[in-house]
């Protein structure tokens, strides 16, 4: 009976420990515009991740995000015969976080990953494509960390 209320009295303190979520999206934080620069494709990817949010009716302050990215292609394995059998991309995002014309925040995000030569192209070019909005994802999700932690941090 004791070991009971014991554990219950546990585990009501252990869960009421007052930490928030931190992955709760852009909350707090307008963006008005986003321009960009470098590797078009995961730019795309990435201003329309940011741009789905809904727009918080109670945002602290409105900002604007500069974000360059550049793409680096390596060759990550080979086979006994030479041959590549896979690639790893780098995606490097410089992202800048602009408030009433004057940086407040600058940072770069670095992700990277592996994909597979496939039998053809057609499933080599998939897989990349794959890697690609994988990447672009990690990046808007850590883009969104900062911009709550910025935002948490006023």
């Amino acid at each position: 009976m004791i070991k009971n209320i014991l554990f219950t009295l546990m585990f009501l303190l252990l869960f009421q420990c007052g930490f928030k979520i931190v992955d709760k999206g852009i909350k707090g934080v307008e963006i008005e515009s986003i321009s960009t620069e470098g590797y078009k494709k995961i730019n795309f990817l990435i201003k329309n991740k940011l741009l789905n949010e809904k727009k918080d009716a109670e945002s602290n302050f409105k900002a604007r995000l500069d974000i360059k990215t550049n793409l680096k292609k390596d060759i990550f394995e080979k086979n006994i015969k030479n041959e590549i059998t896979k690639y790893k991309l780098t995606v490097t995002s410089d992202i800048s976080l602009i408030v009433d014309g004057e940086i407040k925040k600058s940072f770069k995000i670095i992700k990277s990953g592996d994909y597979r030569i496939g039998a053809t192209s057609r499933d080599t070019g998939q897989n990349r494509i794959n890697l690609e909005k994988n990447l672009s994802s990690e990046i808007v999700k850590e883009l969104k960390r900062r911009l709550f932690i910025l935002n948490n941090d006023n």
